[in-house]
């Protein structure tokens, strides 16, 4: 599993290309960055759950 710090910069990453596109795909890049948003909470979350056993 990744870090959540690299599943951050994917997340910023789509949104810095959204930014150019038409409002379609600009809807599904923002799409994509939220799910990586949560990959990351969830990284977080097992890394925190790792630390307590």
């Amino acid at each position: 599993m990744k870090d959540a710090r690299t599943y951050r910069e994917y997340a910023a990453d789509c949104i810095r290309i959204a930014r150019g596109m038409n409002p379609n795909d600009r809807e599904a890049l923002l799409k994509m960055a939220e799910a990586w948003e949560e990959r990351a909470r969830e990284a977080e979350r097992a890394s925190k759950e790792a630390d307590r056993s």
